[in-house]
Order: C-alpha cells, then structure tokens, then sequence
C-alpha cells in the first residue's frame, strides 16, 4: 500500500478470507503525513476600515510567499475571513486552551496566555459561548498555578526547577503573572504573592539597582542590568507597590534622560509604564511622547524598532513585537494623545 498525499483521515479496510469461506475484517482510520518537517505560514489583514473606508471593495489580496521547495501535494490553503477584530480575538482565545507543562518558563509558555484570556473573557457578556469557554480557561489557569508554585525556592523566589539560588527576573516575571492571575479569580494564595514581593524587594543593592544571579537558563534572565531593572522595578509596581523604589526609580530616569537607554524604545516604555504605576502622569507622559519616534513600517505594519534586547533577550521580528506591546502599554493610559500610534501598532499585533 502506497499513499500518493497527506490527507488528515484516510479510512482504511483489510479484509482476509479463507478458502474454507471463514473471514474477518479489520476497519481503522489514519493520518497520512507528508514526508519532511511540515512548515506553516500564516499571514492576515483587513479588507476594509469602517472608519477610513464605508464601502468593502470588490477583492481583496493577501500575497503569501511559498518557500522555494516542497513536497508535491503537500500544500494546504485555508482562508478564514472575519466579520469582526473581536470574532478573530474570540477565535485565538480557542485556541490558547492548553495544558501546562515544564519548567516555570515552560509552563508560563502556556498559563499566562490563559491567564490574559481569561482576563479578557470575563468582560465580555455572559453567553453560553463565553461561559463555556470561561470555565475551560479556569481549569487550565488552576493546572498552571498549582504546578508554577511548585517552583518557589526555600529563598522564596522562584527558579526555573524550584532550586536555590532563586532568579530574580524570572521572580519579576512570575510577579506580574501571578497579580495578572489574580485580578479576576480567587486561586493566587495572597500570603505567597506578599511573600515573591518582599523577596524581590530585598534584592535591592541600596544604590538604585537589584543584585542578580549570575545563573540563567537559554536566554531568559541575560538581558543587561538597566533592561532587568526596568522590567523588575515595572513588576513591582504593576503588583501594587508603591512605596520605597524612589531610589531605583531616578536611576533609571537618569539612565534613560543621559544613557544609552535614550536610544532603547524597551527600557523607555517599560519606564513609562512605572510612572504611571505610581500615579506620577506627567513624567510618563514624556517618555511616552519619545515613543513613536521609534516607528518603523515594513510591508505596510507598523513596528517599534530600535531596542537592543528585552527581558528575554529576544531578537530581530520578536524583540520588534515585544517592543511594540510595551510602547501599547505606555501609550493606553494617554489615548488621546496617541490615537494613530495606537490604531497602527495594535492592528499589525492583531
């Protein structure tokens, strides 16, 4: 038996007799898979603006670029169009309900996008789509936080396998997944979240910076120390602190207002965002305002370029969309001040 093509269900029958008329016959159904490492490529857009355009025009192109080999009847074409940018939010939401596994950054991988579904569902009207999938969120978000506790250290940070010494950015990032997590449900054990904040806090090396492991796992935890600093001290005040990071705080500025972080959208928004943390408007407001100066439009999306890493020490179109949601988060609370940027950088995240 031969398969000329990959078909996902392919109904197969073998049927033996013998010559005495007895028989039998077994049916099962099959995936049948190309050969080679199946490669997907997805690309979108927006036929029409309601705002900018009334009436939806007769085609509507998407170009999408095919690699220069691969197997014959291997391709797929699938085109999905939405009646909305919520529907198309609503889909993706689907398609973030996963089981948690690994480590903490790999268990994260999973939980924290549930955690921002869920979030995010539970503003919405109550249907029974909504409720349904509200409930499935729920349960994985209760999977994920019963297996991320599992990897506070005896320091009470957090560490990728729960061992000692505990990592301080990563502890930042479990922070803020864990006030996120928090927000709308009741599973975060509040003793534990005061418990990762103090923690954090007496990191603290007394001169306007955190003390950090030198041990880190691939490439999270590498970022230079003003990148760590923004992202912890953004943590912090994002969980509810709001008192005794004077310090910390003008040092940043400085970096940011004479330093090379001038020149780093990343480090910038993540300040912007503090301020505003703290309720000090007028400041984040500033940096904000340096923002969209960093705005680079490729093939019609528009992008924050120009950051030298991030907390995970991403590069190239990753860092240009980590950069981007930060400089989102800077602008939100001054929507009318950046109504475009908002517009731009938010339908190419979408």
């Amino acid at each position: 038996m031969e398969a000329v093509a990959a078909q996902d269900k392919v109904f197969l029958q073998v049927k033996a007799e013998t010559k005495n008329g007895v028989s039998d016959q077994l049916t099962m159904f099959a995936k049948v898979s190309s050969k080679g490492f199946p490669q997907d490529l997805s690309k979108g857009g927006f036929i029409s603006s309601q705002r900018k355009q009334k009436e939806i025009p007769d085609f509507f192109e998407l170009p999408v670029k095919l690699p220069d080999t691969y197997v014959a009847g291997s391709l797929r074409l699938e085109a999905k169009v939405m009646s909305s940018s919520f529907a198309t939010l609503l889909e993706a939401v689907e398609a973030l309900v996963k089981d948690p596994y690994g480590c903490f950054e790999q268990t994260s991988s999973t939980t924290y996008p549930v955690i921002m579904a869920y979030n995010f569902v539970s503003e919405l009207e109550e249907t029974k789509q909504t409720l349904d999938l509200k409930a499935r969120l729920e349960e994985k978000m209760n999977m994920g936080y019963k297996k991320l506790v599992t990897f506070e250290t005896p320091e009470e940070g957090y560490e990728w396998f729960g061992s000692s010494p505990p990592h301080e950015a990563l502890s930042a990032y479990g922070l803020q997944e864990f006030t996120d997590m928090a927000a709308n449900s009741q599973i975060v054990d509040p003793v534990m979240l005061d418990r990762l904040k103090t923690w954090i806090l007496s990191r603290k090396d007394g001169k306007g910076s955190f003390k950090l492991s030198d041990q880190a796992l691939d490439s999270f935890g590498r970022a230079p120390q003003v990148t760590t600093d923004a992202y912890i001290l953004w943590s912090l005040t994002h969980a509810g602190v709001k008192t005794g990071l004077d310090k910390e705080v003008d040092a940043l500025m400085k970096q940011v207002d004479s330093g090379d972080s001038q020149k780093d959208p990343y480090v910038i928004g993540l300040l912007s965002c503090v301020l505003w943390n703290l309720g000090r408007s007028s400041p984040a407001l500033k940096y904000a305002k340096m923002l969209p100066a960093f705005i680079q439009t490729i093939e019609e999306l528009h992008y924050v370029d120009g950051a030298k890493t991030s907390i995970t020490s991403s590069e190239g179109r990753y860092l240009q969309l980590e950069a981007t949601s930060v400089a989102i988060l800077a602008w939100l609370p001054f929507q009318s001040e950046f109504t475009d940027e908002l517009e731009k950088t938010i339908n190419t995240l979408v």
